[in-house]
């Protein structure tokens, strides 16, 4: 059996093989492997720590490693936005909003923090953020991964870069500041970026219900459908 372990994660291997619930016994998900920071240490012997209720132990007789808040064995992928944080629309803006150009509503309105997390590198905000070039970029990024293509999320303000890279059944997210990587299965990431671009879709038009009539908001449902169709 040979298994590659990337960058911030970990392939566990219990003492006691026979009986253990380790890394082996889950090679369908992610190889079996594990966020570094789901680990929290020792049970039981000569190195005794606190730990949560809701870890698992990987060990098979109460002395292995456990993860902390263990669900599954999947890797974790998250993209989410602040409701609160979005700026109000100027007049002019609202005035032209049901009109107005799809460059001028991808950087000049609905901007709030959005968020990107994963379970290697956490949370990552982006505050006043421009809500639907966040949304564009993840679509868009989505249909490059469905072709087998890298994707990549870039920001207006600055000249940050997430990149997405498919790899079999795997989408590994590296952000051009930090070195630290995330993963997560396609799936996943597909059913992540349909969730997000749907959800600020529709709090936009319950705040603004003239973005309605907005033919970029008809191409984005479209792009969102063709998502969940893939």
């Amino acid at each position: 059996m040979e298994v590659t372990v990337t960058e911030g994660r970990l392939f566990l291997l219990a003492d006691h093989r026979e009986v253990a619930a380790d890394s082996r016994a889950h090679l369908s998900e992610n190889s079996g492997t594990v966020a570094q920071s789901a680990v929290v240490g020792y049970g039981g012997g000569q190195r005794e720590c606190a730990l949560p209720r809701s870890s698992v132990d990987v060990g098979g007789r109460g002395d292995g490693l456990r993860i902390l808040g263990f669900t599954s064995w999947s890797l974790m992928l998250d993209i989410t936005f602040v409701p609160d944080s979005m700026r109000e629309l100027t007049g002019k803006q609202l005035a032209k909003l049901a009109r107005a150009s799809e460059m001028d509503l991808r950087y000049e309105y609905f901007k709030m923090e959005v968020s990107i997390t994963t379970d290697e590198f956490g949370s990552d905000p982006f505050p006043g953020a421009p809500a639907l070039d966040f949304v564009f970029c993840v679509l868009l990024a989505a249909g490059d991964i469905r072709q087998g293509n890298p994707g990549r999320i870039s920001f207006t303000e600055n000249d940050l870069l997430i990149h997405l890279t498919r790899d079999g059944e795997t989408v590994t997210v590296t952000r051009s500041w930090d070195s630290v990587p995330g993963h997560c299965t396609v799936t996943d990431f597909f059913a992540v970026a349909s969730r997000f671009s749907r959800e600020v879709l529709e709090f936009i038009v319950r705040r603004y219900p003239a973005f309605q009539m907005n033919p970029a908001r008809g191409k984005l449902v479209g792009m969102v459908g063709e998502l969940k169709a893939s």
